[in-house]
């Protein structure tokens, strides 16, 4: 049934029906079928919902956030955003904040990005994540999807810091901050924007081996940290 609705192939999606196949939740999300979203809404709040809409124990809405961050549908996610009651420390909201990073064909770029910054309006730019890392760690990174252009990673940055996010927050693991991150995996346009925002380039309250300048040593990122050193001066 995906495969038939991704090719708008209308005579197969036609037979499938015919033998018991229907949207779910995921394909009518990710296609931004919005009728049959509210319908799916409407039907479930009847009671009279049709089984395997959505995975066991999940809802409509959350159905529809998944899959309609997922292919860059941003009325889907607003309309899944108006049935959820998330509060902004709610864990789920990371993963789901996830969902529109990597790399779009720039036609489609900014609809993914609407869809991240309708999320982030509901959950916040500092919604934690696990490991306590939060999504502007994530974007420095290279997960979940390596592909992201540096001209994403930018916009979805910037999103974010316009949001509110922290640039002090260190995880748990690496014991650092977004811009520590950010050297570790050479971003050099993200180093460059949070240190314009206000990032601090020493952190001297790190751990030594966690400052922005050890990770950029360490990982050879000799741009990033001809970067710094100009911050020191």
């Amino acid at each position: 049934m995906f495969e038939a609705y991704s090719r708008g192939d209308q005579e197969t999606i036609a037979v499938l029906e015919r033998y018991g196949g229907f949207a779910d939740a995921g394909i009518v999300g990710h296609f931004g079928l919005i009728d049959q979203a509210r319908q799916m809404l409407e039907d479930e709040a009847a009671g009279r919902l049709r089984p395997k809409s959505v995975w066991q124990g999940g809802t409509v809405a959350e159905g529809l956030l998944v899959s309609g961050a997922d292919g860059g549908q941003p009325e889907m996610v607003r309309l899944a955003l108006e049935h959820l009651d998330w509060a902004p420390d709610d864990s789920r909201w990371h993963w789901n904040l996830m969902r529109p990073l990597g790399e779009h064909p720039e036609a489609d770029r900014p609809r993914y990005l609407k869809c991240f910054q309708l999320m982030v309006e509901r959950a916040g730019a500092n919604a934690p994540a696990p490991y306590g890392r939060s999504i502007l760690h994530d974007i420095c990174a290279a997960w979940p999807r390596e592909t992201s252009t540096a001209e994403e990673r930018l916009a979805l940055a910037t999103i974010l810091l316009d949001a509110g996010a922290r640039l002090d927050l260190r995880d748990d693991l690496l014991k650092s901050t977004p811009l520590g991150w950010a050297c570790r995996w050479g971003r050099l346009e993200l180093v460059k924007l949070f240190l314009e925002r206000g990032a601090d380039p020493q952190e001297l309250d790190a751990e030594p081996w966690a400052t922005p300048r050890a990770w950029a040593k360490k990982m050879g990122q000799v741009e990033i940290l001809a970067v710094l050193e100009g911050r020191f001066a």
